[in-house]
């Protein structure tokens, strides 16, 4: 979904998620729901701007085998009853192209910069290559200072190298002073069980534990349940006796 233009300018999708009828989707209908979804996932949360000190936020991360950009805005009298709303755009490319974008320029776009009552499917986009940048993804999660100037200029090149995890640079706006920032959170290896066989004795770590100890536990249950059947055969037989034994022993007084 990423279609090379002209020589001066590219077109990439658009998205845009507000309220209208309540929060939805305001466009991109030809883009698959289960894709539009994941991407705003990936987002994040939609601001409350009715709070006092809310503050909107761009940036970009890496969403599968794309990199999305976004930002979060308020738009007033969004909604169909003329009441404000928090308005997300989009707008997505292929991981491997991410590089040729800069992300500043992208966000600068008169579309992601004023909220739209009817907003196109797509965007035009002109501002040409991103640059290199000399930051690394750091070797464990975590999070910290991109670029204390506050550019998203190279986050596109750097977001769409990333393999092994979940790369988010952004920046609040307006500037807090705190300049873009990065999250990283790497992807861990899943864990199978460990199986210890110390002696004779079978350990078992994880879930399989339980039905190891649920196995030890069942025998003494058998035990009392064949108890209580005896129990209860032996009451009745009793029950059946007692008349016949009232019998006999009446018999012996006489």
């Amino acid at each position: 979904m990423y279609l090379k233009g002209t020589m001066s300018a590219i077109t990439l999708p658009f998205l845009v998620y507000a309220a209208r009828e309540g929060y939805g989707w305001v466009n991109g209908c030809t883009v698959p729901i289960a894709l539009r979804e994941q991407l705003r996932r990936t987002a994040g949360k939609m601001p409350d701007f009715d709070m006092q000190g809310a503050p909107g936020t761009c940036g970009v991360v890496n969403v599968g085998e794309w990199v999305l950009a976004y930002r979060f805005m308020r738009q007033i009298a969004g909604d169909s009853r003329g009441r404000d709303c928090a308005y997300l755009a989009m707008s997505y490319v292929k991981a491997s192209e991410a590089g040729e974008i800069n992300a500043d320029a992208l966000l600068l776009e008169p579309l992601f910069k004023t909220p739209q009552k009817t907003p196109p499917d797509t965007i035009a986009y002109a501002g040409g290559k991103g640059p290199g940048t000399a930051w690394q993804v750091p070797s464990q999660s975590g999070c910290g200072m991109f670029d204390a100037r506050g550019s998203l200029s190279a986050a596109c090149g750097a977001v769409g190298g990333v393999t092994e995890g979940t790369l988010r640079i952004s920046r609040s706006e307006p500037e807090d002073g705190r300049g873009s920032r990065f999250e990283y959170v790497k992807k861990t290896e899943p864990q199978s069980p460990v199986v210890r066989k110390p002696g004779r004795e079978t350990v078992v770590s994880g879930p399989d534990e339980t039905a190891v100890r649920g196995k030890a536990q069942g025998c003494p249950w058998r035990l009392v349940g064949l108890l209580v059947i005896w129990a209860l055969l032996l009451g009745v037989l009793i029950g059946r006796l007692l008349p016949w034994l009232g019998v006999l022993i009446g018999r012996s007084l006489t």
